[in-house]
């Protein structure tokens, strides 16, 4: 899965049950891609990855649906 933040930036994360590491729960890499001129970036490597574990990759999609959903109901100024 890739999301596409703007031009510079963009979220991955995959899961291969075949490159699972004996005795690692995280399998799920998870990473912030960036491109574009090194000034105008956010952080100073070009890739920021981690490892997730399946429960920490479903609190991080259920945090974030969340806040979609309460995005969406609020008024603009």
């Amino acid at each position: 899965m890739i999301v596409r933040v703007d031009d510079a930036l963009a979220i991955e994360g995959h899961c291969d049950v075949f490159d699972r590491e004996e005795g690692y729960e995280e399998h799920i890499p998870f990473a912030l891609v960036q491109s574009g001129p090194k000034e105008t970036r956010l952080f100073p490597a070009d890739e920021l990855s981690f490892l997730l574990t399946a429960e920490q990759a479903e609190q991080l999609a259920s945090a974030l649906s969340r806040v979609a959903i309460e995005s969406g109901h609020t008024p603009r100024r």
